[in-house]
């Protein structure tokens, strides 16, 4: 949590005993309404002076003060505000602040030396992101012609992320099924680009190739997936995976190893492992691969 402003407290501490009047109104039941509050703390944060935000929060700390005649579900409401503030608010610090811009997210040193500092709600981008992500793969998965429905989102979306890598790879995908296969492996070029320290982008993109049958290119990308994170489970076994449709078991057993020793509970390779077993006989091995199987399905 970022570090209130002793100006701040201080204006907190001086409003205990007499809060703002705009800080909340009365509705017909005598009940404490918030809606104000809450439209006048974003205009601020939004504007990004560090003196209002000294004010807005020290207003905010006013109406977190204990009231025996407040019932405690309108204080529980007063400490929430509080916490939707904070979050609001960066931790980060910054130089000084533009005053050509009101929209601007620098901050600047305050009198008590303490730095002031709003910045972007990414918490709140980021979960905008999801549920745009989400519906974009279900429209993708329902197929037909909700694909291009899909198309549209992916696209917005990466017009918003352009280097959000799950984004990239469920794009990736969905243009694969598609077949548009030319921009489907741009992308998955792309994503592995940004990701050159990460696994993931790597083992999907290895699968694909392997998919379509490009064997030299699907298994250089997926050692270099389990180079690049040897603990990765699902890049081990994609790698087994990769083997065993091929006719290699012994390979591919050992690649189902090395996946539970990056993820004991793997479950996809403990059950893999379970059938390998089971076809060479070794039936008890086999048995307690698949109660494992079954305890973390």
């Amino acid at each position: 949590m970022r570090a209130w402003s002793s100006g701040a407290v201080a204006q907190a501490q001086a409003q205990l005993v007499a809060p703002a009047p705009w800080s909340c109104r009365r509705s017909h039941n005598n009940t404490t309404n918030f809606s104000s509050v809450n439209n006048r703390q974003r205009r601020v944060l939004s504007r990004g002076g560090a003196e209002e935000v000294e004010v807005a929060t020290s207003r905010v700390l006013a109406l977190s003060h204990r009231d025996e005649r407040i019932p405690p579900t309108v204080q529980s409401l007063r400490l929430r505000w509080l916490a939707r503030l904070v979050c609001h608010s960066s931790t980060a610090t910054t130089a000084g602040t533009n005053d050509n811009s009101r929209g601007s997210s620098s901050g600047r040193k305050s009198e008590e030396g303490t730095q002031v500092v709003v910045g972007d709600d990414k918490e709140a981008r980021e979960a905008e992101v999801d549920k745009l992500h989400r519906e974009a793969r279900r429209l993708s998965k329902k197929g037909g012609r909700y694909r291009q429905e899909a198309t549209e989102l992916f696209e917005e979306i990466l017009e918003r992320e352009p280097e959000h890598l799950k984004v990239l790879l469920s794009y990736a995908l969905h243009l694969a099924r598609k077949g548009d296969n030319a921009k489907a492996e741009e992308l998955f070029v792309r994503a592995c680009d940004l990701s050159r320290t990460q696994a993931p982008a790597w083992q999907a993109f290895g699968r694909w190739q392997a998919e379509r049958g490009n064997e030299d290119k699907a298994l250089t990308l997926l050692l270099k997936a389990v180079e690049i994170d040897p603990d990765h489970a699902p890049a081990w076994h994609a790698l087994a995976q990769f083997h065993e449709h091929r006719g290699r078991p012994k390979q591919a057993e050992t690649c189902y190893l090395q996946a539970l020793k990056g993820d004991e509970s793997h479950a996809p390779s403990l059950q893999c492992l379970g059938l390998l077993r089971a076809r060479k006989g070794s039936l008890n091995p086999a048995r307690g691969f698949f109660r494992r199987w079954d305890m973390h399905i």
